[in-house]
């Protein structure tokens, strides 16, 4: 997918459930695509400053946006978007572990 596609996918999203991601960014830092949000993994996977632009217009006010993903055999891939001024990436890893440890 290209940035293009992902930013124009976003914009075609449900803008009630952009605003709750973008919330959910500014309270703890962090969304995955297990968040129960549908916010896919797709899109995290091809984030860019575009995407985090669009986020601005709802509201964003954290940092700059970073993607991290991990594998687990017993559960698949998870994924992340999280804020650098309030993550790095052990504390991503950590969230991602924590999601993927849910039932």
């Amino acid at each position: 997918m290209s940035a293009e596609e992902t930013l124009k996918q976003i914009k075609n999203w449900s803008r009630h459930l952009v605003q709750d991601v973008v919330d959910q960014l500014n309270q703890t830092g962090i969304v995955s695509d297990e968040d129960d949000q549908g916010f896919a993994s797709i899109w995290i996977k091809h984030w860019n400053d575009e995407c985090t632009d669009y986020f601005r217009r709802f509201g964003y006010q954290g940092g700059k946006l970073f993607t991290h993903g991990k594998y687990f055999s017993d559960h698949g891939a998870v994924y992340a978007l999280f804020d650098t001024d309030q993550h790095d990436l052990d504390s991503a890893t950590d969230y991602l572990n924590k999601k993927a440890e849910s039932p």
